[in-house]
């Protein structure tokens, strides 16, 4: 595909590598959303860009970029990981595969301890400033997301 890919227009590109994703035996949940994701971060174009601007055709860096991510996809690698980001509680992280992917299940978490933060803050006038420790930090996602709605709070992030 590396050769053709470079002569497809990014609304045929994006069909063809999801049917690849679709026929893979490491087949993804979201076959078509990883194939936009991939077509659109090499491209530069976001998902609407996709459609609107959907005859750009791929450069041949383009194109061999778009093929060496659909090759990593087709062996399962996740999608979060190819893209180098994840999103997490409303923020974009930087992953790769030395962090685990933030998983949506996760923000319970930080919800959970929000809470706790809020309901601790509301009993305690009298205590200081709460600490929190995120141990085996990865990406930084719950330690982060929890500074940034509790301002207040101190937050220790470690690996």
């Amino acid at each position: 595909m590396a050769d053709t890919a470079n002569q497809l227009p990014v609304k045929v590109l994006v069909r063809e590598v999801g049917a690849r994703f679709r026929a893979s035996e490491h087949a993804s949940d979201s076959p078509q959303l990883d194939a936009e994701l991939i077509v659109g971060h090499v491209t530069g174009l976001d998902r609407v860009g996709l459609r609107t601007k959907d005859d750009t055709v791929p450069t041949d860096a383009q194109g061999a970029d778009i093929e060496a991510l659909v090759l990593r996809r087709l062996t399962g690698e996740p999608i979060a990981y190819l893209l180098g980001t994840a999103w997490f509680y409303g923020r974009e992280f930087q992953v790769d595969s030395r962090v685990l992917v933030p998983r949506p299940e996760t923000e319970l978490l930080v919800e959970l301890a929000l809470t706790h933060l809020a309901q601790r803050a509301a009993e305690d006038h009298h205590i200081g400033a709460a600490a929190v420790v995120d141990t085996c930090t990865g990406s930084g996602c719950v330690g982060i997301s929890i500074a940034a709605s509790s301002p207040t709070t101190d937050v220790t992030c470690t690996d």
